[in-house]
């Protein structure tokens, strides 16, 4: 066994600790995938901590998460109501009328053009920087 062990470079104690090595969350892991597909995947990593904690399992709240995360776990009824912070507020402000009739429907390159200046703020408390840019 030595000899193979340095033919492939590595420590004798490395080969053992592999051996031996078992799933400590064996159990858990079991406990946790039956519980999440009994709930038709509606259970979430904290629901699924009290439900443990029901049957007689002492483990933390961030080891159920890790190990759903893990198995690759998640419930997704939920996502698309939630999905994100959305700064969209509406149509802000009034437009104003077009009274000097300009077209904006062109179909050639470079005919007209529109500008508009954005100010940039450098820090905190001053503005600083006038930014043109040109439309086409």
């Amino acid at each position: 066994m030595n000899d193979l062990l340095t033919k492939i470079d590595l420590p004798r104690s490395a080969y053992y600790e592999r051996l031996s090595k078992t799933d400590k969350y064996a159990q858990l892991k079991e406990f946790i995938v039956k519980t999440y597909h009994d709930s038709n995947s509606t259970y979430g990593y904290r629901r699924i901590w009290k439900e443990s904690l029901k049957v007689g399992f002492k483990n933390s709240l961030e080891t159920i998460r890790y190990l759903m995360t893990k198995l690759k776990l998640k419930v997704v009824i939920f996502t698309k109501y939630i999905s994100g912070y959305c700064s969209y507020k509406g149509n802000l402000g009034k437009l104003t009328p077009n009274t000097i009739k300009q077209k904006f429907i062109e179909t050639e390159l470079l005919k007209v053009l529109h500008t508009d200046v954005a100010q940039i703020r450098l820090r905190k408390d001053k503005w600083g920087l006038y930014y043109p840019a040109m439309l086409d």
